[in-house]
C-alpha cells in the first residue's frame, strides 16, 4: 500500500509512529480499526493544509489529540473525538466561543476577586473540562498566572516602600511595606499584563 504524501510529512510520520506504539496495548482488531480511522481522518483534515507549513500541520495534530490520550480513551470505551459527528475541524475555524469557554476566561482573570480564591478554581474546572483547548493550552491557562488578577490586586493593596534621605546627615529612612517603588511598579505591570495575554491566547485557541 502506497503511503499518502501527507503521511511522509515529518510531524505526521512521528505522530503515526507514536500512535502505533501507544496502540500496542489494544486488541489487534481494535488497534487496526483505531489506526485506520486516524489515518483516514488525517488524510481528510490535511487535504486543505499546506504540508510544508509546520504550524498548520501541528494545529491539525493538536486538535486531534495526543496519541496516548486517544488510545487511553479507546481503552476506556469512550467514542473518539475525531469520529464524532459534526463539522470538520477546518469548518470550525473562527467559531464563536461557548458559554463554558467565556466563563472560564472571565473567572480565570477576575474570579479570584469576585469570589476570593474559589472563583479562580471554578474557572480552572471550566478550563480543563472544555474540549476546545489542548492540554498545552490548559497548562498555560493554569500557571500564568495562578489566581489571575487576585495576586496583583492583593499586592497593590500594600503601599509601596517609600525612602527619603536626610539632607543634613545623608541617612536614608524608609517607611511603608511592600516592594520598593522602583521595583513594585514594573512587577505589578507584568502581573497585570500576563493574565491579559493568557486570556487573549485562550480566546484565540478556543476560536480555532
Amino acid at each position: 500500500m502506497t503511503m499518502p504524501d501527507t503521511h511522509r510529512q515529518p510531524l505526521v510520520a512521528d505522530y503515526l509512529d507514536r500512535l502505533d506504539e501507544a496502540a500496542l496495548r489494544l486488541p489487534p482488531d481494535q488497534r487496526s480499526e483505531l489506526i485506520d480511522g486516524i489515518r483516514e481522518h488525517l488524510d481528510s483534515a490535511l487535504a486543505g493544509v499546506d504540508s510544508t507549513n509546520e504550524a498548520q500541520v501541528r494545529a491539525v495534530l493538536d486538535r486531534l489529540g495526543a496519541p496516548d490520550e486517544i488510545v487511553a480513551a479507546a481503552v476506556e470505551g469512550e467514542p473518539p473525538a475525531w469520529a464524532a459527528p459534526g463539522p470538520a475541524p477546518a469548518a470550525q475555524a473562527g467559531s464563536a466561543l461557548g458559554v463554558r469557554e467565556i466563563f472560564a476566561v472571565i473567572l480565570l482573570l477576575i474570579g479570584g476577586i469576585i469570589l476570593p480564591v474559589l472563583g479562580w478554581f471554578i474557572g480552572l474546572v471550566l478550563l480543563w473540562s472544555s474540549d476546545r483547548w489542548t492540554n498545552r493550552d490548559k497548562i498555560i491557562g493554569t500557571f500564568v498566572w495562578p489566581g489571575g488578577y487576585l495576586l496583583p490586586v492583593s499586592l497593590g493593596l500594600f503601599p509601596a516602600q517609600m525612602c527619603t534621605t536626610d539632607p543634613g546627615t545623608g541617612a536614608e529612612s524608609c517607611s511603608g511595606g511592600g516592594l520598593p517603588a522602583w521595583l513594585g511598579a514594573p512587577v505589578l505591570v507584568v502581573l497585570f499584563l500576563a493574565p491579559l495575554a493568557v486570556a487573549g491566547y485562550l480566546i484565540t485557541r478556543a476560536r480555532r
